[in-house]
């Protein structure tokens, strides 16, 4: 019984606990300026610097064209670099 906690415990804690930190350290947090576009990848945030990202979880199409400033987690998803939106707030043109 004894051996069998042992091993359950060193499961847990050589193994688990490394990919839960590697997976959360993986997304970074941001606060990003740019225009928001209508794309074939989707409705994405373009930056100043020509990159951009794709907005996958939350509906921003009725600021397609609008400056914005969006909070988020920047993620590398399957369009390329997306951004997971915590809030938006609308920059004066």
């Amino acid at each position: 019984m004894k051996r069998t906690r042992w091993i359950w415990k060193f499961f847990v804690l050589g193994l688990v606990l490394p990919i839960w930190f590697a997976v959360g350290a993986m997304a970074d947090e941001a606060v990003i300026s740019g225009v928001i576009k209508k794309t074939e990848d989707g409705i994405v945030l373009a930056i100043p610097n020509g990159e951009s990202f794709v907005i996958f979880n939350q509906d921003l199409s009725n600021l397609v064209g609008k400056s914005v400033k969006i909070t988020g987690v920047l993620e590398e998803g399957p369009y390329g670099k997306s951004i997971r939106v915590e809030s938006v707030q609308k920059i004066k043109d």
